[in-house]
């Protein structure tokens, strides 16, 4: 697997294993990426793309699914937030009739 660099702003470089069909990316913000699933097509795209940066981020970032731990706390920030709003609904309406 050889490393390519890329003439980006966003992407230093990229390696790609067609055995696994696995991209790695290493982004100019020192952080390093690893892809799964990724055809041999998408590579090739990214590598002669006029801009890798967007190619990258449209069809390659966006496409993966969040991890399932960040569902299930966006569940729980949600209900959370529900619970709360419905709790100061419930003290507003009492302090209403309180005041009648």
């Amino acid at each position: 697997m050889q490393q390519v660099p890329l003439d980006s702003r966003l992407i230093a470089s990229v390696a790609y294993n067609p055995d696994h069909q696995t991209l790695h990316v290493w982004l100019r913000n020192k952080r390093h990426a690893i892809h799964q699933n990724i055809s041999e097509a998408i590579y090739n795209n990214l590598v002669s793309a006029e801009s890798a940066g967007f190619y990258y981020t449209c069809y390659i970032a966006r496409k993966e699914q969040p991890a399932p731990h960040h569902i299930i706390r966006t569940v729980f920030r949600l209900a959370a937030a529900c619970a709360i709003s419905m709790l100061l609904v419930s003290l507003s309406a009492t302090s209403i009739a309180s005041l009648s």
